[in-house]
C-alpha cells in the first residue's frame, strides 16, 4: 500500500470515528432531553398539590385553624410529595444509567399504590 493511500484510509478512519462519536454525543442530549421532559411531567401533579397545601395552610392560618396536629399534617403530607419526585428522579437516573446493566425488581401493585397516593392529592 502506497503512503498516500495509507494516508487517505487512516483519514476515513479518522472521520468515520469522528462522525460515530458526534451522532452518539447527539444521542445522548435527546436522551438527556427525554429525560427532562419525562420529569417533568412525573412532577406536575405533585407541584400543584405542595402548592395547594401551601395555599391551605395560609388560609388555616388566616381563619384561625392552625395548630401544631394540622402543621404537623400538612409537614407530613408535602414531606411525601417531595420523597416521591426524589424517587422519581432517582428512577429516570438509573433508567439512563449505563451501569444500570441488571435487572431490577419491580412491583407493579408498590408502584400503583405510590401513584394513587400521589394523585389523590390533598384528603382534608
Amino acid at each position: 500500500m502506497t503512503a498516500s493511500m495509507k494516508y487517505r484510509v487512516q483519514s476515513q478512519v479518522k472521520k468515520g470515528r469522528r462522525e460515530e462519536e458526534s451522532i452518539l454525543y447527539h444521542s445522548r442530549l435527546a436522551e438527556m432531553g427525554e429525560m427532562v421532559g419525562s420529569i417533568a411531567h412525573q412532577w406536575r401533579q405533585p407541584l400543584s398539590a405542595l402548592m395547594f397545601i401551601i395555599e391551605d395552610i395560609r388560609d388555616a392560618y388566616h381563619f384561625g385553624e392552625l395548630d401544631v396536629t394540622y402543621l404537623d399534617d400538612a409537614i407530613d403530607e408535602c414531606m411525601s410529595y417531595i420523597r416521591f419526585m426524589s424517587e422519581t428522579m432517582d428512577d429516570f437516573r438509573n433508567f439512563f444509567s449505563d451501569q444500570n446493566l441488571t435487572r431490577n425488581s419491580f412491583s407493579l401493585s408498590i408502584n400503583l399504590s405510590k401513584l394513587s397516593k400521589c394523585s389523590t392529592g390533598v384528603s382534608r
